[in-house]
């Protein structure tokens, strides 16, 4: 055969597939009449494995015989052999110049079927199989490594970098195994553009036991820097998987879940999958608080007391998981209120909205919040379904446009009266009252006093 593959479901049997050929060789005992003879031609029959005739052979002499014994007959794997898969048997006719006839017949198995008839000399015992039909590919399933899900995509499984994608078929027939040059299964991944984004290793199920049936496909999410950073696309595919003849499949399946290739029959996968790689960002901060009072000395900044509530509003670029249930609620939000003297409250954040994007902080300033005054800072860890995770360590980490325009300011420290002093316009000393100054009518008293700080 034209053709080199081997199948272990076959074995001393030959292969081929449609466009290869089939040759046969036979040495008989004495010239045969040629296949130009206009009486008494040779002719071979080749038969399926239910014993119908399927096709001629084309005989010719070999090209190294003088004697008119040595002969092949080809068989041209064709168009009328199409969706076939057989076995082949054959049968032999021959006649020597005197026309004495000799006809030999062998079913699928190479079982002579004649009785009576001694076998040929010298076979080797190779059967030889036609096979046209295409592999079929079956039972797609997806699964992801990582457990999160969006409930923006709820029919999506989600990958982040370092993350693995799985996805198993069953074939109908045992197909060629990786390694095995030029007939190797592959599986690209394409982007929502359609292009090309990197290949996945395919690899026998632990369950197949040999078959050469049960498959698995696996791709993981490169961690380190490259193409697959800050990505956030949904994944299509596309699978070439070949017969041990050679019979190729080709299937695939864009991002909405649509066949890629004509004639397809196989179902997509029931979920759809999706890559994130991008971290998500928090795009605008402001700052409120139930306090109307402003320091001269702080004009950029809000002033908050003990009783009163300081609020934090915030929007992100994306879903943040932790809103609705079963939505990694781990993930929630984290915000934590800092300041000097090792000042920390950790402070509960509220969705605003149905789609995780607006986010809010109400901290009401408390007695154990008392002696305190400290210009406020805050750090927002915000994680998306995937698991992408930014940390703000401070509000200054935000981006420019991110910025609150006032900053915040705990003081519930109480302000004090340093000093005291009274003075009078009148200048009289009264012996009896010594170290006191003294006033009439007209005249004028006054008290002065020092704070330890900036007062209203």
């Amino acid at each position: 055969s034209s053709n080199a593959g081997d199948d272990p479901d076959h074995e001393e049997t030959l292969l081929a597939k449609e466009g290869d050929t089939l040759t046969l060789t036979f040495t008989t005992s004495e010239r045969i009449a040629s296949p130009d003879d206009e009486f008494l031609p040779p002719t071979v029959i080749f038969r399926n494995s239910s014993g119908e005739d399927i096709a001629e052979g084309v005989i010719n002499v070999l090209d190294s015989d003088d004697s008119g014994t040595l002969w092949e007959a080809t068989l041209e794997v064709g168009e009328g052999l199409v969706d076939l898969e057989t076995n082949l048997g054959f049968d032999i006719r021959v006649y020597d110049p005197s026309g004495n006839e000799r006809e030999i017949r062998f079913d699928s198995g190479l079982t002579q079927v004649f009785s009576g008839d001694e076998r040929p000399t010298n076979s080797d015992n190779i059967k030889a199989r036609i096979d046209t039909i295409l592999p079929e590919v079956s039972d797609l399933m997806l699964s992801s490594e990582n457990l999160g899900r969006d409930p923006d995509r709820p029919d999506h499984l989600l990958a982040g970098k370092g993350e693995t994608l799985t996805l198993t078929f069953t074939t109908s027939e045992r197909i060629a195994p990786p390694g095995e040059e030029g007939l190797a299964p592959l599986v690209s991944l394409q982007d929502e553009n359609g292009d090309d984004i990197g290949s996945a290793t395919v690899t026998a199920r632990s369950d197949d036991d040999g078959v050469g049936m049960l498959w698995q496909v696996d791709f993981t999410v490169p961690s380190g820097a490259g193409s697959f950073d800050d990505l956030e696309t949904d994944l299509g595919f596309k699978m070439v998987v070949h017969d041990p003849s050679g019979n190729q499949r080709k299937l695939g399946f864009d991002v909405q879940g649509n066949a890629t290739e004509p004639n397809q029959s196989t179902e997509s996968p029931e979920n759809a999958v999706r890559i994130d790689t991008k971290l998500p960002e928090v795009l605008s901060l402001t700052v409120e608080s139930e306090n109307q009072g402003s320091d001269p000395e702080h004009s950029d900044t809000l002033l908050v007391r003990e009783g009163e509530e300081l609020t934090l509003t915030f929007t992100t670029s994306e879903r943040i998981s932790g809103f609705a249930e079963g939505d990694n609620s781990a993930y929630v939000p984290k915000v934590l209120l800092t300041g000097s003297d090792d000042l920390s409250r950790d402070v509960t954040v509220t969705g605003l909205n149905d789609n995780g994007t607006l986010w809010q902080v109400v901290y009401q300033v408390v007695e154990d919040d008392a002696g305190i005054e400290s210009d406020l800072d805050f750090s927002i860890v915000v994680t998306d379904p995937v698991g992408n995770e930014k940390d703000y360590g401070s509000v200054s980490d935000l981006t420019e446009e991110a910025q609150p325009e006032k900053q915040a300011r705990l003081d519930t420290e109480l302000p004090e009266v340093t000093e005291v002093a009274f003075d009078s316009s009148n200048a009289g000393d009264d012996p009896d009252h010594e170290e006191t100054l003294l006033s009439k009518d007209g005249d004028t008293v006054t008290l002065t006093f020092t704070t330890s700080e900036r007062i209203a």
